[in-house]
C-alpha cells in the first residue's frame, strides 16, 4: 500500500447539470436541459405535450464539445419527436446512441422528459386541476416502475 494519500479536498472532474421546466401552454412544456464541464457545454430543449406526454420539438446545441462528432447528434435527437414518455421513449433514445450519438446529450434528454411526468402532475394538484388521490393511483398503476431519473 502506497504512503500517499488520496485527498478528498479538491475534485478531479466537476459537471453541473441544470434542467428548467416552463409551463409553455395549458397542454405544452418547454424542458432546457444544460450540462457544463470543462470539456462541455450542451444545451438540450424539448417540448412535450400534456397530457399524453409526446415529444413534439427536440433540439441540441453544442456551445463546447471534445469531439468533432458530437454535433452529429443535431439531426438523430429529432427522431425523438412523436415519441411518447409512457410507450415508447425510452426503445427510441437508446437507439438513437450509435455511431453519431452522444451520451452527453443523452443523459440531458433521459433527465429531463421523463421527470416532467413527476412534475405536471403534481402541478395540476396544486392548481387544483386534480386530485391527490388519483396522482397516487396513477404512480401505482400507470408509472408503476417508471424512475424519476430514467
Amino acid at each position: 500500500m502506497s504512503d500517499k494519500s488520496i485527498s478528498m479536498d479538491y475534485p478531479v472532474f466537476s459537471r453541473n447539470f441544470q434542467v428548467d421546466y416552463y409551463e409553455k401552454e395549458e397542454d405544452l412544456w418547454h424542458i432546457v436541459s444544460h450540462l457544463r464541464d470543462h470539456a462541455h457545454d450542451i444545451v438540450v430543449t424539448l417540448e412535450i405535450s400534456t397530457p399524453d406526454m409526446v415529444v413534439r420539438e427536440a433540439d441540441v446545441k453544442f456551445v463546447r464539445q471534445p469531439l468533432p462528432s458530437c454535433p452529429k447528434f443535431n439531426e438523430k435527437i429529432k427522431m425523438l419527436v412523436g415519441s411518447n414518455l409512457y410507450t415508447d421513449f425510452r426503445e427510441k433514445l437508446i437507439k438513437l446512441l450509435g455511431s453519431e450519438g452522444c451520451p452527453n446529450a443523452m443523459n440531458l434528454v433521459s433527465i429531463a422528459a421523463p421527470a416532467l411526468v413527476f412534475f405536471y402532475f403534481p402541478n395540476l394538484v396544486t392548481k387544483g386541476q386534480m386530485k391527490e388521490e388519483a396522482w397516487w393511483e396513477m404512480l401505482h398503476t400507470k408509472l408503476a416502475g417508471n424512475c424519476i431519473a430514467h
